[in-house]
Order: structure tokens, then C-alpha cells, then sequence
């Protein structure tokens, strides 16, 4: 079995044709059928379907499409590793909203100034979501306040945030029934550690509001309309500090972890290592500035 083979059945299966995936390959068709009817002898199984009008994937065929791209992505994945030390090709990072609001632009700086060759994607999302997308390899690394829990992925460094209690200067709580508290979906992480500090500082929750990002909080924080638990660096910059008072939160009450997370069986290319010296480099001081 041939990794020409494995490429070619892949071709044909995304594409939906021996002609298509002839055309996607730069070849002519009869070499993508000889190609799978070789590879249909040595599996000893039917891969397609064929008809006059499409291919459709057999069973055997759904089945072995997983392998074929996971054989096809580690072989590239090597040839990349030992092909040039120097970062380049493609990145792909995934981080939540806290992230991508304290932290990711001067890790970007920094990083796009030592490897500029490197061609980076971003996506943010809800810390649940990264460790699938690290799963079927749409990341090659992401950035979640959670633990690793699945067998096949693998926490690279962790660094613990500076939580603070965050209100405007000018917010008042309802007179007897308490504030409104500010906070992401229910399994924010700082959502357990909100309700523990309040409950520290003995402050009663009259009502909860859901937000579903960080700037919403941040502004709603500031423009007077409940308290939330945030990463102090957000809240000390030199546009939200002067309106924004802050209580600190002690361990006790909770801290909330970024994990730099990556899967276990993916080859760490050049790019990818020089990312996570970067991060190691940088996060101490953005945690602590």
C-alpha cells in the first residue's frame, strides 16, 4: 500500500468521481482506476460503488477513509518535520474569548515577528468545543481554561490567571436582593468562581445574566450593569481601569487555568514548536503585567 494509492482514494472520495479526482491529481483517469482497483485487491474489499453517473463510498470504503487521512496527514506532517527546522507552513490555533482578549495579540506580535514564513489561522470558541477540534486535527494547538481529560490529547504548559471581582465605580446593587452577576454560558469556568467570591464577600446574587462574549462583559461591567468575575490584566488597561473598581479573588474562591493543549499523536513541526516556545516565553509576563 502506497501512500500515491492512499492519496488517490481519497481524491476520488471527496471528489466524487474517478474523472474529478483524475482532474484534482493532474492525472488521466485510467491511472486513478488502476490505482483503486489495486488497492481494492490488496485490501480485499469493495471501496466504491460505481455507476455511469457518480462513485459512492461502500461501507469498507466510509470505514477506510479515516485511516487514509490520518496515514496521508502523519506522512506529510513528517515530510514537514524533517524537510526544513526553519517555521513555516500552515498553523492553526484555537483559543476561548478571555484568550483571544488578553492574551493573543501580543502573542501574535511576538510570534509573527520570529516566524514570519508561518501562515496562521486563529478561531475562537467556547473552551468545550477546542478538545474536538484538536481531535479530528482542525487544530494544531489550542488555548482553554480546562483540564485535559481525553487520553489522546496532552496539556503542552499551564499557566494560572489573576482573577479580580470586577464592578464600575458608579454600580449600586438592588437595595436588598443583591447585584447581578455577569458571566459566560453555565460551564464558564469562572462562573463556579464568581458565585464563590461572592459568596466570600458575603454579597447576595439577585439575578444572573448570560453573556456570549468578552467585550460584551467588559462593557457591561463597565457601564454599571451587574459585577464579573475577568482576567485582571483585561481590567487594568489604561480605557477600562479608571471606571472599573476590582476585588481580589484568593484561591480559595477558585483559579481558573489556560492550558495549552495539543493532540498526542500529531508530529510537532517547526512551526508548532516555535509557537509553543513563544508561548512559554510570553505568558509569564502577560499573566503578571
Amino acid at each position: 500500500m502506497e501512500i500515491s494509492d492512499l492519496k488517490t482514494f481519497l481524491a476520488v472520495a471527496d471528489e466524487g468521481g474517478f474523472t474529478a479526482a483524475a482532474r484534482k491529481l493532474c492525472c488521466v483517469q485510467p491511472n486513478v482506476t488502476s490505482r483503486i482497483k489495486k488497492l481494492e485487491e490488496e485490501l480485499g474489499v469493495q471501496l466504491f460503488h460505481r455507476n455511469s453517473r457518480h462513485v459512492e463510498q461502500t461501507l469498507y470504503g466510509r470505514q477506510f477513509y479515516h485511516h487514509a487521512e490520518k496515514i496521508v496527514r502523519l506522512s506529510r506532517e513528517a515530510a514537514l518535520s524533517f524537510q526544513d527546522e526553519s517555521p513555516r507552513g500552515p498553523l492553526s490555533l484555537g483559543v476561548t474569548e478571555t484568550v483571544a482578549s488578553g492574551y493573543l495579540p501580543s502573542l501574535l506580535q511576538s510570534f509573527q515577528q520570529i516566524c514570519p514564513d508561518v501562515e496562521l489561522t486563529v478561531q475562537t470558541m467556547e473552551s468545550r468545543a477546542l478538545p474536538d477540534a484538536l481531535l479530528n486535527h482542525s487544530l494544531d494547538i489550542a488555548f482553554a481554561e480546562l483540564p485535559v481529560t481525553h487520553s489522546s490529547l496532552k496539556t503542552a504548559d499551564y499557566w494560572t490567571q489573576n482573577l479580580v471581582l470586577a464592578s464600575s465605580k458608579t454600580y449600586k446593587p438592588a437595595a436588598k436582593k443583591g447585584v447581578t452577576a455577569l458571566a459566560f454560558s453555565s460551564n464558564c469556568p469562572y462562573r463556579d468562581v464568581m458565585f464563590a467570591a461572592l459568596k466570600r464577600q458575603n454579597i447576595a446574587v439577585d439575578r444572573q445574566l448570560h453573556l456570549y462574549n468578552t467585550n460584551t462583559l467588559l462593557a457591561c461591567i463597565m457601564g454599571g450593569v451587574g459585577m464579573g468575575v475577568v482576567p485582571a490584566c483585561l481590567v487594568e488597561r489604561a480605557h477600562i481601569a479608571p471606571y472599573v473598581d476590582t476585588l481580589p479573588i484568593s484561591e480559595q474562591d477558585g483559579t481558573a487555568i489556560i492550558s495549552m493543549i495539543t493532540h498526542r499523536e500529531s508530529i510537532e513541526t517547526a512551526a508548532v514548536r516555535a509557537f509553543k516556545e513563544n508561548a512559554r516565553a510570553m505568558m509569564p509576563a502577560l499573566l503578571t503585567s
